[in-house]
């Protein structure tokens, strides 16, 4: 006689009686993968086509004047370690600074490509971190439909400088998946380590993922484990913030500390971050009420604990800390409407979401018609979202884009007449003189 040993929690009901239903995940190993495949070539592609009329616009010309000069007269300390908006982003300006040299300015979209690249390296840890937690390959597919085509984090495909947000979350999520094991210290914690200093390196986003991370092996009472991932990039991060970093940005003249007292405005920022982030998953306005009860009603019979719903609760978790943390330093600015924010808030409570609804619908015989409805729902209003965001963002405006070409060409034909900041509302950074020297450099051609 064979025996068939099932992972814990898995949600897979077999029926030894002839003619009762086989409730099996649809898809093989192969298949699955194959089909989470599908999904990110065709986000691939529509990365592409959205970017075909899209230019750079504001932090990226901040970058491509301020620091990529900095680095070639030799003060690396201004390129790479003063903070950009709060953030230590020194790999991406290293990135912009190959790209420069390589391309100028006169190509856009191979600036793109870092973070449509990592944007499909999330896809697949989303699929790998479901798949792994026992849901229908339906499910998870769902899913990664939901990140693949999230318009409302339009933004993050769209310009260039996002690739600095994007790397932390690529970067975190395989983290999780590396130290997703049992046992003790092994090969892969010391990696997920590694893979942690270099998020420090791309991002602030990436404290909150040690939180996150940190949560996940604590609550399995993995302390070694924990220390040893969390430590070396929370160290990193201490000792540049102590020496150059900041929290003043987008306080209005307020001190340090006073951005501290502003507790309740920061309650505010967080819970309006995760309804624009529930609302991106549904692409349904005021949806987020309830996904949470369904969410609820879902896990509500399940421990925290449990290997389904561990990773899934500690990555919501990191959701809220990312808008917490994030709300320090711009709460001042309103509400979180920045879709590169949706975006990073979104992605962690998809996992939780997906589940949840899976396991309030478990009991109903048509979930398989609901799921693929919700897909289907999922991916046509997110490709009609990102066709209209290149219709309305400014990234694409091409009056702006003119704008700035024709004060490039006069520039470049030796013209003093102009002078000040040819784009001041997106692209305060972008003034003549730095465009002279953009084009003195040979670094803007056209």
């Amino acid at each position: 006689m064979h025996v068939i040993t099932l992972p814990r929690n898995c949600n897979i009901n077999l029926y030894a009686r002839r003619g009762q239903r086989v409730n099996i995940n649809a898809f093989t190993r192969r298949q699955f993968y194959g089909s989470v495949g599908v999904v990110a070539l065709i986000s691939f592609v529509l990365s592409l086509w959205i970017n075909r009329t899209t230019w750079f616009l504001g932090d990226d010309f901040a970058i491509l004047t301020n620091r990529y000069f900095a680095a070639a007269d030799g003060n690396w300390t201004q390129a790479l370690l003063l903070p950009h908006n709060d953030h230590l982003v020194a790999l991406p300006v290293l990135v912009f600074i190959g790209l420069g040299k390589m391309f100028g300015l006169d190509n856009h979209l191979v600036y793109m490509l870092p973070a449509n690249f990592m944007h499909i390296a999330i896809l697949f840890a989303v699929a790998i971190i479901l798949k792994k937690r026992c849901t229908s390959t339906l499910t998870a597919l769902s899913a990664v439909c939901c990140v693949a085509f999230m318009s409302a984090g339009y933004e993050v495909l769209m310009m260039a400088t996002n690739m600095a947000h994007v790397a932390p979350i690529f970067l975190g999520l395989y983290q999780l998946i590396l130290v997703d094991h049992d046992g003790d210290i092994s090969k892969r914690d010391i990696a997920a380590s590694m893979l942690g200093v270099i998020a420090v390196l791309c991002a602030g986003t990436s404290i909150p993922l040690i939180v996150m991370i940190t949560l996940f092996l604590v609550l399995q009472r993995q302390f070694k484990r924990a220390m040893l991932v969390a430590v070396p990039p929370a160290a990193l991060w201490l000792i540049w913030f102590l020496k150059y970093g900041t929290l003043n940005h987008g306080v209005k003249g307020d001190t340090q500390f006073s951005t501290f007292n502003k507790t309740e405005q920061i309650a505010q920022y967080v819970i309006k971050g995760m309804q624009g982030s529930l609302e991106a998953i549904s692409h349904v306005g005021g949806s987020s009420t309830l996904l949470i009860i369904l969410c609820f009603l879902g896990l509500y019979k399940q421990s925290i604990k449990s290997q389904a719903i561990l990773m899934p609760f500690c990555m919501a978790v990191g959701s809220v800390m990312f808008y917490f943390i994030t709300g320090f330093s711009r709460v001042t600015f309103g509400a979180p409407v920045s879709s590169r924010y949706v975006y990073l808030g979104a992605i962690f409570i998809i996992p939780l979401v997906f589940i949840g609804v899976e396991s309030l619908l478990e009991q109903v015989a048509s979930r398989h018609i609901f799921t693929i409805v919700a897909t289907t729902w999922i991916s046509a209003m997110g490709i009609i979202g990102f066709l209209a965001a290149t219709e309305t963002s400014p990234y694409s405006d091409k009056a702006r884009i003119d704008t700035i070409l024709e004060a490039r060409d006069l520039v470049a034909s030796g013209s003093t007449q102009i002078s000040g900041t040819p784009s001041p509302i997106f692209d305060p950074n972008l003034t003549v003189d730095w465009i002279k020297r953009l084009v003195d450099n040979d670094m803007w051609n056209g």
